[in-house]
């Protein structure tokens, strides 16, 4: 960092990434699980991310084989505090489940959706997630969809990431649920639109 001449507070955010991301032990993970047979890597993997999956309407009830394609296909993320995860009226192509930390939802305009507003409109939408929760999954299913909200880190946070383009190669096998998962996408994505529109009039 001093060699590049990185400013203060960029070394600052340096640090506390990889202090978060390590958890100040630095090792291997890949080659940790590759020394393992590919049954318990696949156990290991499910522990880590099973609950974070099933907590999402439309992955409900799925097969174990499609779950385990489905959690596969995460890759993980870390977001310092205030960074913009995702920003509104933008193209969503992905979603994200929460690990660890908090995320702030905020309205098109830019503000953050009240507690009293959200629970009167929609029981579901808050105006922070937490450990467990998700967000952007109607990008999975829409395709080109604009994002009807911005996402921003109140703290770090460690968020594991499935493109649509990897979920809809795991789910290609069972079309009769891509259909199920299709439509009660587009229900959700009816029922925001209807909640961002009241948010707007009040």
């Amino acid at each position: 960092m001093g060699h590049k001449r990185l400013p203060v507070y960029l070394q600052h955010r340096l640090l506390c990434y990889y202090e978060y991301r390590f958890e100040k032990t630095y090792f291997k993970e890949n080659e940790i699980l590759g020394t393992i047979s590919g049954q318990l890597q696949q156990e290991v993997v499910m522990h880590k991310c099973r609950k974070l999956v099933e907590n999402v309407d439309f992955f409900k009830d799925l097969p174990t084989t499609l779950l385990l394609r489905i959690v596969a296909s995460m890759r993980q993320e870390i977001f310092m505090t205030n960074d913009v995860v995702i920003k509104a009226n933008t193209v969503g192509d992905c979603m994200y489940f929460i690990s660890s930390g908090t995320v702030a939802i905020l309205t098109k305009t830019g503000r953050e959706v009240s507690m009293l507003q959200s629970c009167f409109y929609h029981k579901q939408i808050i105006c922070h997630l937490y450990d467990g929760d998700h967000f952007g999954e109607i990008a999975l299913i829409v395709r080109n969809s604009l994002r009807v909200a911005s996402v921003i880190t109140v703290e770090a946070c460690e968020v594991n990431r499935l493109d649509r383009i990897d979920f809809l190669n795991a789910i290609l096998p069972y079309p009769d649920l891509l259909m199920k998962i299709e439509q009660i996408a587009y229900d959700r994505m009816m029922m925001t639109k209807e909640m961002d529109e009241r948010i707007h009039t009040v």
